[in-house]
C-alpha cells in the first residue's frame, strides 16, 4: 500500500480516536445537564403544589442524584444487570402527585435509554442489530418501562454508592 494512503488512514483513525473521547465527556456533560434540568422542573411543580415533603418526589429526586453521580459509568450493560438482577413491580396511586411523579420517572427514564442506546457504541450496535431484525422501537419501550421501574426498586442509588466505595478504594 502507498505510504500515502497509509498515512492518511492514520491520520483518519486518529482523528476518530480524538473525536471519540471527546464525544464521550460531552455525552456524560449532556445527560447530566437534562437530569439537572428534569431535577429543577419537577422541583418547581412540587413547590407550586406545596409537596416537597412527599415521599415519592423524595425517592425521585434521590434516583436523579444518584443517576448524576453515576453518568460517566452508566452504560447499556449497567441497565441490563439492573433490569435482570433488580426489578420490582411499581405500585400505582390515584395521587395527583404520583402522576406527576410518574411523568417526571418517565421523561428521566427516556433520556436515560436515550443516552444508552444512541449515545454508547455498544447501544449503536444494538441498535443497528434490531434495526435489522426490526426489534428497535419495542425493545425501546421495553427499555423505557423497565428502567423506570427501576426508580421504586432504588437500584440507582445502591449501584451509585457501590461506585462510590469503588472510587475510595482506587484514590486510597
Amino acid at each position: 500500500m502507498a505510504p500515502e494512503i497509509v498515512f492518511l488512514l492514520a491520520c483518519v483513525g486518529l482523528s476518530l480516536t480524538v473525536a471519540y473521547i471527546y464525544w464521550m465527556r460531552l455525552r456524560v456533560w449532556l445527560l447530566r445537564e437534562d437530569l439537572f434540568r428534569f431535577r429543577g422542573e419537577i422541583w418547581s411543580t412540587m413547590r407550586d403544589r406545596g409537596a416537597l415533603d412527599d415521599s415519592s418526589y423524595r425517592e425521585l429526586r434521590e434516583t436523579i442524584n444518584a443517576l448524576i453521580n453515576m453518568a460517566s459509568t452508566l452504560s447499556l450493560f449497567t441497565i441490563a444487570w439492573l433490569i435482570i438482577g433488580r426489578v420490582g413491580d411499581t405500585q400505582a396511586s390515584g395521587s395527583p402527585v404520583l402522576a406527576e411523579i410518574a411523568e417526571a420517572r418517565r421523561k428521566v427514564a427516556s433520556r436515560v435509554v436515550r443516552y444508552v442506546l444512541y449515545e454508547t457504541i455498544s447501544g449503536l450496535l444494538l441498535v443497528a442489530l434490531l434495526l435489522v431484525l426490526h426489534m428497535a422501537a419495542a425493545t425501546k419501550e421495553f427499555l423505557i418501562s423497565r428502567v423506570a421501574a427501576l426508580f421504586s426498586t432504588h437500584s440507582f442509588e445502591g449501584l451509585a454508592a457501590q461506585g462510590k466505595k469503588y472510587d475510595q478504594l482506587l484514590a486510597g
